[in-house]
């Protein structure tokens, strides 16, 4: 099982700028132009001794064979494997290199490699996409996590290299810390091949846009190929240059890759050529050609292709908007109406370059005389003209309408409180508020009135107060309504009909009854006459009494009659009591009432 990591240049980005800042350093010599080994050349020479007696598992080789002269990529580690080694223990073979500033090292990327074959020489491809990227100045390194698998030689004129014991993976280390040790070599070496330069896969070519373009439109996306898969993401494209004026216009978004038009520009119709560079992190590179077209465009007035046309009624007279023209133009742009002596009017918004087609202050339309206008328009910029046409449809005035009459209702002659007859709505189409009237009552009077209620567009239909209503006199009143909103109308009728008043009736007279005249009192309840009244008014008692001096009756509100003074001691027999009732229409009476008037000298007649 093969495990590869390139944990600095691969995943981290905030490395892959540390990585570029030293790429950049090196010239375009850095970079590797033929596969080479980097390292000890014959690893089976090497195979003396190991660590496996030691407390040594890191080892930074820094003697010149092992130091990487160019930029490229590792395809391949060749190791020596230790006789102590067991088959299957792996190994990080590494590459690392010091900080541009500061003392630290950085590990550049490992790949772990499995010692399958003890006390031979090991050979580990490693799959595109896996490969470490080595840059010119970085050394190669191993971490033996598992165990001693890599062996040693001592003994040789030079051989710098520095040991260390990690407890865990280390990406950073201080080795500057660590002592230097020579005559060592490792029998470790990697095999390098250079980097395939990326290409542009979309250049060179020729796009064409228009002058009326605006600014941030995307004009060309450039696509990038690199068949190191190691380059994914890490492709460095410099910005454009030009021989002409192309970059007055143009610019490169670097992140996107998209080419667009600069904001606050005039397109210039005419070729602008732009050239572009991509590299890699080993500087390999390749250029291309882009030949920007720009066009000359007349105005487009855009917003009429998808609303040429509008309806509005005909009761409308104040200024409105009625469409808002939407040209697209590099070059400013003015619109006027060409048709004349119509009520519509071509201005321009404030604040704004767009303009607008209004109906005129105070215009005058009329359904029956015009039903429709045809706008003829313009719109032109330094260079064109376009011609549009703009229809404004009129709706005709539907009336009102009024709803629930014809209608009649009852009301009662002796009525005296102020009534609300009727209440009707009015449906405008329009939803215009509504003005409804009186046009005439028959037979004439003054005594019913119109109010518009609560409600949006309906009416009260009232009758006043204290109307002196006669059935015998006038049996039906006719009110003729008119309703309108202020163009055309709609006319109805309502009906009120007189009932005629019914007297009230007496239930429970003529009748006897007696009171004693011991044990009296004031207000002592001698009779309770009890009435009925069809129309349920409000009745008033009334009462004579014979004989009629010094009587000592009188009779409620509420029908009951009772004494007004004491008859303790009262000599007169009897009282006859004639009771009347009215609605303040109609009287019934008189009916009687006798009262006999109980004592001791008259107890032997009773």
């Amino acid at each position: 099982m093969q495990l590869d990591i390139q944990k600095w240049m691969m995943i981290n980005l905030r490395f892959f700028f540390i990585f570029s800042l030293v790429v950049n350093l090196h010239s375009v010599k850095s970079q590797c132009t033929s596969e080479h080994n980097i390292g000890e050349p014959k690893t089976k020479d090497e195979d003396k001794s190991d660590y496996s007696k030691e407390t040594v598992n890191a080892v930074l080789n820094l003697k010149a064979q092992y130091q990487f002269q160019c930029c490229g990529f590792i395809k391949a580690w060749e190791i020596f494997v230790s006789k102590d080694s067991t088959a299957g223990r792996n190994v990080k073979v590494q590459v690392w290199y010091k900080d541009v500033v500061g003392n630290d090292w950085n590990l550049r990327g490992e790949n772990i490699i499995e010692g399958t074959n003890v006390k031979q020489v090991n050979v580990k491809e490693i799959s595109t996409g896996f490969r470490i990227r080595p840059l010119l100045g970085d050394y190669i390194g191993f971490y033996e996590y598992a165990g001693s698998v890599i062996t040693y030689d001592d003994g040789g004129d030079t051989g710098d290299y520095k040991t260390a014991t990690f407890t865990s993976d280390q990406t950073t280390f201080d080795w500057d810390s660590v002592g230097v040790s020579n005559k060592r070599d490792h029998a470790i070496h990697a095999r390098v091949t250079p980097s395939i330069a990326p290409t542009f896969t979309n250049l060179d070519d020729t796009v064409a846009i228009s002058n009326n373009d605006v600014a941030g439109t995307v004009v060309f996306t450039l696509a990038t190929i690199d068949t190191d898969p190691e380059d994914a993401g890490l492709l460095t494209i410099a910005a454009p240059t030009s021989t002409g004026s192309a970059l007055t216009y143009f610019e490169l978004d670097l992140i996107t890759l998209e080419v667009k038009i600069k904001s606050g520009v005039s397109l210039v119709p005419g070729d602008h050529v732009m050239k572009f560079t991509v590299s890699d992190l080993c500087l390999k590179s390749s250029s291309s050609i882009l030949t920007i077209r720009v066009e000359n465009d007349p105005p487009v007035i855009t917003s009429l292709s998808t609303s040429s046309s509008t309806t509005i009624s005909e009761d409308l007279s104040s200024e409105t908007l009625l469409h808002t023209l939407i040209v697209t133009d590099t070059q400013p742009t003015t619109c006027r109406l060409l048709s004349t002596g119509v009520p519509f009017v071509i201005k321009r918004f404030s604040g704004s370059t767009n303009y607008g087609i209004f109906l005129s202050t105070g215009a005058s339309l009329d359904y029956e005389a015009q039903n429709a206008y045809v706008l003829n328009l313009s719109c032109t910029d330094n260079y064109d003209d376009t011609a549009g046409i703009y229809t404004v449809y009129l709706i005709q005035n539907e009336p009102p309408s009024i709803n629930g009459l014809p209608r009649a209702t009852d009301i009662q002659e002796d009525v005296i409180v102020e009534t609300t007859l009727y209440t009707f709505s009015v449906t405008d189409p329009e939803n215009t508020v509504v003005t409804c009237s009186v046009t005439a009552i028959t037979p004439t009077t003054n005594i019913i009135f119109m109010k518009p209620s609560t409600n949006f567009n309906e009416f009260d239909i009232i009758l006043q107060s204290n109307p002196s209503l006669r059935y015998d006199l006038i049996r039906t009143y006719r009110i003729d309504i008119q309703c309108n909103d202020d163009r055309r109308s709609d006319s109805s009728v309502f009906f009120m009909n007189i009932l005629r008043n019914k007297p009230p009736v007496f239930l429970n007279l003529q009748n006897i009854t007696s009171v004693s005249s011991i044990a009296t009192y004031i207000g002592q309840i001698v009779f309770d006459v009890d009435i009925t009244d069809p129309e349920n008014d409000q009745v008033e008692f009334s009462m004579f009494c014979v004989p009629s001096t010094n009587y000592p009756f009188e009779i409620y509100h509420s029908g009951e009659i009772v004494l007004k003074r004491s008859i303790e001691g009262e000599f007169i027999p009897a009282y006859d009591l004639y009771v009347y009732v009215t609605d303040g229409k109609s009287t019934t009476g008189p009916r009687s009432l006798t009262v006999h008037v109980l004592g001791k000298w008259n107890r032997n007649k009773i």
